[in-house]
């Protein structure tokens, strides 16, 4: 399964991270929720991901016009913050944060484990 994945985290460190699926059809959206619940459950907490809006203005819209499904990782306020914040001069190095960017990588990495073992 190739399932490429573009993330951003939370720019400005507020909202949630959100996961939005992108060509998956409903077979694959509904493995990527269960397999995100089961990971949540795993980790005795919230993942820290909710499904959030779609949002085509991202290179993962590239893979799924050409018919590759695509997960993307953003902010739950992406409209907001595309409007804001993101690719302007407010959109600097200092809005990174780091132990968030280490959860969040280790909440994808067990997604991907998740998702690998049902296939």
């Amino acid at each position: 399964m190739r399932l490429p994945a573009r993330g951003r985290g939370r720019a400005g460190r507020e909202g949630r991270d959100a996961y939005s699926t992108y060509g998956c059809g409903a077979a694959l959206e509904a493995a990527v929720a269960a397999a995100m619940a089961a990971v949540a459950a795993a980790m005795a907490a919230e993942s820290g991901l909710v499904a959030g809006p779609p949002w085509f203005q991202g290179d993962h819209a590239i893979f799924s016009m050409h018919g590759v499904p695509a997960l993307a990782v953003t902010s739950e306020r992406i409209e907001e913050l595309m409007s804001t914040v993101i690719h302007t001069s407010a959109d600097t190095i200092e809005l990174v944060d780091p132990p968030e960017l280490v959860r969040l990588a280790g909440v994808l990495r067990a997604l991907i484990g998740r998702m690998g073992a049902e296939a």
